[in-house]
């Protein structure tokens, strides 16, 4: 509102109601928003066909996010058959039985698949788990943890 040449606001503050954090503001006027926590990085080398290999381990009362994900074929990989690859939710750690998808690329010789800025949920409880039919992939998943009700660690 402009009265007389003067420029009247009324202030509004959002404040986090546990740790009294502001949120903030750029002076045009946009929300700054960023990643909740940073990711972290699990990687392993599928190195045997048929086989469940464990990426990232549940932790009691915690969910998983997903933000990034690399898989990678290395040069050992046909350049005409593709590597099938699953990176999945388990139940278990040693099971290769897909409780969800998350991710089923097929990759050629030293092709990879760069996936970044995710937000995939994965529920507490459960395993990221990953297996292929070749025994020479590489895969990374970046990742942070969420309590169950929401918040953070």
């Amino acid at each position: 509102m402009l009265f007389k040449g003067y420029r009247v606001t009324t202030g509004i503050k959002i404040i986090d109601g546990e740790t009294s954090v502001p949120a903030k503001v750029t002076p045009s006027g946009q929300l700054v928003v960023s990643p909740i926590d940073y990711s972290v990085p699990s990687s392993e080398t599928l190195s045997s066909t048929g086989t469940a290999f464990n990426i990232i381990e549940p932790m009691h009362g915690k969910n998983i996010i997903i933000t990034d994900i690399v898989v990678s074929a290395d040069k050992n990989v046909s350049s005409t058959t593709p590597a099938d690859i699953v990176l999945y939710e388990a139940e278990s750690f040693d099971t290769i039985t897909v409780f969800k998808t998350i991710l089923a690329p097929q990759l050629v010789r030293s092709s990879n698949i760069v996936l970044t800025g995710l937000n995939m949920f994965v529920p507490a409880g459960l395993w990221v788990n990953a297996k292929t039919d070749d025994a020479t992939v590489l895969i990374t998943v970046m990742f942070y943890r969420t309590k169950v009700n929401g918040d953070i660690k």
